[in-house]
């Protein structure tokens, strides 16, 4: 099989480009969207049965998860997902984890903000009711989830670690792109889902009234 080549810019020297096993993992950025929006479809128009919202989740993050692994080698940002060097120790992995924190801590916050603006206003769209301690919920879930993605943030020192320490393999910037994925995901559900629901009550007064 004839296989694409490209000239390394580091070495000069010619190296493939991909196989016929990345192109089809690579079709599944297109396939793994499409059955996560089709199960979501699925689990609402079945009243919201709670198994079905489950299966729709567990869809949304696989696809979410597979799209963002095969769109993050484009994820050229200068500095925050430069790669630590090979025979950094301990603190030196820690302190390249506390130096992209504040960064990170932005990206969520500013996120969490926007996808929660949106599926409040989607899911009071069709309802007039209006809860005095709104602010104060919101508020409570911002700290709450702070506090939750910080600690999750901790998670990605210790898996460094373990890889370098057991499996000799140095990805750091891999495992803090994969984490910015899972936050995403976990953060734009609510939002995705209230989408939904807030489609079908409208594709639902259009049937009842015509």
């Amino acid at each position: 099989m004839d296989m694409k080549e490209i000239r390394n810019e580091k070495t000069g020297s010619l190296e493939p480009t991909g196989s016929k096993l990345t192109t089809k993992l690579g079709r599944w950025t297109i396939v793994a969207p499409a059955i996560c929006l089709f199960s979501l479809v699925a689990g609402l128009s079945a009243i919201c049965n709670e198994v079905w919202l489950l299966f729709a989740g567990l869809l949304y993050l696989s696809a979410m998860t597979s799209l963002f692994y095969f769109v993050q080698g484009k994820l050229k940002i200068p500095w925050i997902f430069d790669e630590l060097d090979t025979g950094a120790g301990s603190l030196a992995v820690l302190f390249w984890w506390e130096m992209r924190r504040p960064a990170y801590n932005v990206l969520m916050s500013v996120l969490f903000l926007c996808t929660n603006l949106l599926w409040i206003s989607l899911a009071h769209a069709n309802h007039n009711t209006r809860s005095s301690d709104e602010i104060v919920v919101f508020i409570a879930t911002l700290a709450y989830c702070f506090i939750a993605w910080n600690i999750s943030y901790c998670l990605g020192f210790v898996f460094d670690m373990i890889l370098r320490r057991l499996l000799k393999m140095h990805k750091s910037a891999a495992l803090l792109k994969l984490g910015i994925a899972g936050s995403v995901t976990v953060l734009t559900f609510p939002a995705v889902l209230w989408g939904f629901i807030w489609l079908f009550e409208r594709l639902a007064s259009v049937f009842i009234s015509g």
